[in-house]
């Protein structure tokens, strides 16, 4: 932005520097109020201040202006009264000379000082001027001194100054001498008293006008007349049609010297000439305030940003922070309170991210605990996230195998930078009683059995064991590898919790492992229960069971079907328990309604599972087993896919240690015979598909298939 100040010298540009406030700061409303308190106690004073001194100012510019009219008038008048004063000793002078015998044209011709300020001197005889003056006038001629005549309305404007040539002898005549207007004033001389753009007016008694400079004189006599009634000195206003003037005026006292009455002299200046400086103060302080003003709102601005911008800072950390993007730190410079606060923020925001890691990262352990009985799946899941809520180097499981503390111990460690690593170490009896004994924690050094107990990549400064402990007895350990300083106390305290939590997976794991075991042990025991209610079926059902798992595996059936069929086959002929063992013991063939009976034992069974939802997806195999796939099986005659497919797969195997055992109406088939039985049956009685692994079987170990019963019974409970 540029500036004219006018009145200047080469009227002088000043570049009014910009200041650019950008909005970003201010958009808090901290800011605003800051601005709006820098703006209250800044800049509403410097323009209140501002506004009161230009008034002040304005008001003494215009003072002084009234106060400078007012002098100059007084000046005007003042050298008037010495050029009347001189005018008055010229006339002396040229009545000596007329007594002396000499003209008065001579004598003014003479008089080469004074003879340009008379307009008209001559030689009157005192009858003839007498009837122009007054008594007071008249009287002072006769006593020697001038008389001075101002005009009347309509006679000619300039002064006339009388003088009695001989004071004694008033038949020499007076001395009648017009003055020149311009001269008397002094407005003809180089320099004279008038200042520049100044006009002049000159008024004799009743405010007539005997010289004025303008020609819109009359509309000052109003004005003017009201300012004599308070005094004989002093300034007003008026207005023509050329603008508005102001005004001083001075009364000229000529009745002591001259007898004639004050006489009265304004001097008027148009006001835009007495406000020119007020002008040019109105621009130079306009420049200084908005100046002023970009001043402070540029300070206001940098002291403001300089807060703002780090509250700003933090207030993206919070946001950051409600994210859970605790690592984010924020970068605060500003040498104060608000540094030592960011710094304080950002150990905040770092302890946040430790603790929201922990807490995640035992949520994943919780998770995999509660989710999965995979004991490797939870060591893997503790080794991972141990990493990101430890300082340690390294982390590793230690593992009691089965055979106790005393053997070796699986170890499993992982370091900070995700390698893994996997061995055995012995940990000796006297050293694992020390980690009973420590119970929490156990900080040992290098040097120590212990110590030397556990592998670790390169120089380490200390180990330390948390035990794990399953039915209060030592199941394992875990152990935080530190190169350099002892561990922090953090460290202790969330290895202790992340060790607890290992352990409640590994005492579920063990709880779990051991009702699986006595859940299938019950499942075998009650197999052999059914069995054992005939000599001649004893180890049927296991071994159908063992083979369907074979078959299974050949076309490799997932996990939860390889369950179902295991728990299927163990169970498969349940209903027996309701046959009498008359029927089942018949050394001949039975008749026809006691194979009705005997078909009964699969409804029998599926009637004794169906109370037990646990075993609801075993009972379609315990129901159809003996359906076949042209329809002629019972005790539902399905037919092809509408038979369950692990009912389709198992009957093959039911069929087959049937023929090749033992029963009190017939011997028992070879191997080969049976095999080539199921084979011709394909298609009819068995599904094609289910035959396929079962031949597999049989061709690629057909002397598994081929030895004794106990003998094929013992092989599969070996190859389970």
């Amino acid at each position: 932005m540029t500036a004219r100040l006018s009145g200047w010298p080469q009227a002088t540009e000043v570049e009014i520097p910009r200041v650019t406030i950008t909005s970003r700061f201010l958009g808090t409303r901290v800011a605003r109020r800051i601005l709006l308190f820098f703006i209250a106690s800044a800049i509403l004073p410097v323009v209140g201040l501002a506004a009161i001194s230009y008034v002040r100012v304005a008001n003494q510019l215009n003072e002084q202006s009234r106060e400078r009219l007012q002098q100059a008038a007084r000046t005007a008048g003042q050298s008037t009264a010495e050029r009347l004063q001189l005018i008055e000793l010229a006339l002396i002078g040229i009545g000596r000379a007329a007594r002396a015998g000499q003209g008065i044209s001579e004598a003014v011709a003479t008089d080469t000082v004074n003879a340009d300020r008379f307009s008209l001197v001559e030689h009157r005889d005192y009858a003839g001027v007498a009837g122009l003056l007054d008594e007071p006038q008249l009287a002072r001629i006769r006593g020697g001194n001038s008389v001075i005549l101002t005009p009347s309305s309509g006679d000619r404007p300039n002064l006339i100054m009388v003088r009695a040539i001989d004071p004694g002898d008033l038949d020499f005549g007076v001395v009648w001498a017009e003055l020149d207007s311009l001269r008397t004033w002094g407005l003809a001389e180089v320099g004279g008293t008038l200042p520049v753009n100044m006009e002049f007016c000159a008024f004799a008694s009743g405010l007539v006008e005997v010289l004025c400079t303008i020609e819109s004189a009359s509309t000052l006599s109003s004005p003017l007349s009201t300012g004599l009634t308070t005094s004989h000195a002093g300034t007003f206003e008026w207005r023509s049609d050329d603008g508005a003037y102001v005004a001083g005026y001075w009364s000229l006292f000529l009745r002591a010297q001259f007898a004639v009455d004050d006489m009265i002299l304004v001097l008027s200046e148009s006001r835009a000439s007495v406000l020119a400086p007020m002008d040019e103060f109105k621009l130079v302080f306009l420049f200084t305030v908005i100046m002023t003003g970009w001043a402070v709102l540029g300070i206001s601005s940098f002291l403001i940003r300089k807060s703002m911008d780090p509250l700003r800072r933090l207030q993206e950390g919070t946001r950051h922070i409600t994210r859970k993007e605790f690592g984010h730190q924020v970068d605060i410079r500003s040498g104060d309170e608000f540094e030592e606060l960011g710094e304080s923020f950002n150990a905040m925001g770092r302890q946040l991210d430790r603790q929201f890691r922990t807490l995640e990262s035992r949520s994943d352990i919780d998770r995999a605990v509660l989710s999965t009985l995979d004991s490797d799946h939870i060591y893997e899941t503790v080794l991972t996230r141990a990493n990101q809520i430890l300082t340690c180097d390294s982390v590793s499981i230690g593992v009691v195998n089965a055979a106790g503390v005393d053997a070796d111990w699986r170890l499993i460690s992982q370091r900070g930078n995700g390698e893994r690593a996997e061995g055995i170490v012995h940990i000796a009896p006297d050293e694992a009683a020390q980690l009973v004994d420590a119970h929490h924690h156990f900080v040992v050094r290098p040097g120590s059995r212990l110590y030397n107990a556990i592998p670790t990549d390169g120089p380490t400064g200390s180990l330390v064991f948390f035990p794990l402990f399953v039915k209060q007895a030592l199941a394992g350990v875990i152990v935080l590898s530190y190169e350099g300083a002892d561990p922090p106390a953090e460290d202790l305290q969330d290895g202790r919790q992340l060790s607890d939590q290992v352990a409640v997976a590994l005492s579920n794991t063990h709880l779990v492992d051991e009702l699986d075991a006595l859940n299938w042990g019950a499942l075998t025991a009650l197999a052999r229960a059914i069995d054992a209610k005939s000599s001649w079926t004893a180890g049927h059902s296991e071994r159908v069971t063992q083979l369907s798992l074979a078959m299974a595996g050949e076309i490799g059936l997932d996990v939860d079907q390889y369950d179902t069929l295991h728990r299927g086959g163990l169970l498969h002929d349940i209903g027996k328990i309701g046959i009498h063992a008359e029927i089942l013991d018949k050394p001949g063939r039975l008749t026809r309604e006691e194979f009705a009976e005997m078909q009964r034992h699969t409804e029998i069974g599926a009637t004794i599972l169906e109370p037990m939802a646990a075993y609801a997806h075993i009972i379609p195999i315990v129901l159809h087993h003996h359906e076949r796939l042209d329809g002629a099986g019972y005790p539902h005659g399905l037919k092809g896919d509408e038979i369950p497919l692990l009912a389709r797969l198992l009957s093959v195997a039911d069929v087959f240690d049937a023929l090749t055992s033992e029963r009190p109406y017939r011997a028992s088939w070879p191997v080969e015979q049976a095999v080539t039985t199921i084979e011709e049956g394909a298609g009819s009685q068995f599904d094609p598909e289910m035959v396929k692994p079962f031949l597999a079987l049989m061709t690629r170990e057909p002397e598994r298939w081929s030895r004794k019963r106990d003998r094929v019974r013992s092989v599969l409970e070996r190859g389970a």
